[in-house]
């Protein structure tokens, strides 16, 4: 009967080296979740999401996994899954499908790499890698350890190629605990699903216009100008797509303006929150988010509350605010 063996750590953590390495014993089908995301969505289109079209890409390419652990499985082939699964419920979904299919007993592999091991890998994982190797460490503390009351049989931890079993007693709450957290999950993503219809609009219109002509307005000297996103680039306009993301906050100014008058410089050195108030004005399913950036700069604040909420709102109803008026 057809096993399961789960590799599981931060990305750079050693996993496809680690199962090169050691299972060339056995024939197996290596699903990875990675090379799933990778051939879902470029890297182009990730960084377009918003952060629930980002979860919810993620919760397709696990289900894209699971499936294909399952008819593997009950095609009898051995399968490796290699994957981040930091939390116990992203593992059970696993476990409790692949039972479905095999009685035979389920292995997991925790890489748990050494401080230098893990920059050595970042070196290889990417240009620069190493500069993000205390992100990474703090990935890899936040793992949650798996447990034997998820379905694993033997559990290993792997440190720069050395093998340990792990005894752990068994903590059926943590389960339980996953399971609620993955119903709560569920409920969301049925929530987000039934406005589907508006989200699909919205990523629909954002795509037109990096042909189409929208307005342009200058938050700075209010000049308004009905062109393309080319056209205005070549202008000098500092504005989505060519420059920034719509429906986060950032500068929108004509080439003579400069962003120490914007609202985005403004709240950037307030510090205030830049969420717009909740009200019948505001875009339900748009979330605005804050660009990290230096605001060593103390410029008097001169702008009034209520031209920044007039910013903001324009912002978190973009690109839909952009077709107000739209000339005839």
């Amino acid at each position: 009967m057809a096993k399961l063996i789960i590799v599981m750590g931060t990305a750079a953590s050693g996993k496809t080296h680690f199962i090169e390495e050691n299972f060339s014993f056995m024939d197996y089908k290596h699903i990875s979740i990675g090379q799933i995301q990778r051939e879902s969505k470029t890297d182009e289109e990730v960084d377009a999401m918003g952060f629930h079209e980002y979860f919810d890409y993620l919760a397709e390419c696990n289900e894209k996994a699971k499936e294909d652990m399952l008819e593997a499985l009950q095609a009898g082939e051995n399968v490796i899954l290699e994957h981040t699964l930091y939390k116990a419920k992203r593992r059970i979904v696993y476990v409790e499908a692949a039972r479905q299919a095999t009685t035979e007993p389920i292995d997991i592999y925790v890489m748990m790499p050494s401080r230098d091991r893990l920059r050595e890998n970042l070196k290889l994982y990417k240009p620069g890698g190493e500069t993000f190797l205390d992100r990474f460490l703090d990935e890899m503390s936040q793992i949650e350890y798996p447990n034997p009351a998820e379905g694993f049989d033997k559990i290993y931890s792997v440190t720069d190629g050395e093998i340990r079993e792990s005894i752990v007693s068994e903590d059926v709450v943590l389960v339980d605990r996953a399971k609620e957290e993955l119903a709560k999950e569920a409920e969301e993503i049925k929530q987000r699903q039934e406005k589907g219809e508006e989200l699909s609009e919205r990523q629909k219109l954002i795509k037109e216009l990096q042909y189409k002509p929208f307005w342009h307005i200058c938050e700075v000297c209010g000049k308004k100008e009905y062109m393309t996103a080319e056209a205005a680039f070549i202008k000098g306009w500092d504005y989505p797509p060519k420059m920034g993301k719509f429906g986060v906050i950032g500068p929108r100014t004509c080439g003579d303006c400069g962003i120490e008058q914007t609202v985005w410089w403004n709240i950037v050195k307030s510090g205030k929150d830049m969420k717009p108030a909740e009200d019948k004005d505001s875009a339900d399913d748009v979330t605005i988010k804050m660009q990290k950036l230096d605001s060593s700069h103390t410029e008097m604040d001169t702008m009034t509350e209520e031209h920044k909420r007039e910013v903001i709102m324009r912002i978190a109803k973009e690109p839909f605010s952009l077709l107000e008026g739209e000339k005839n």
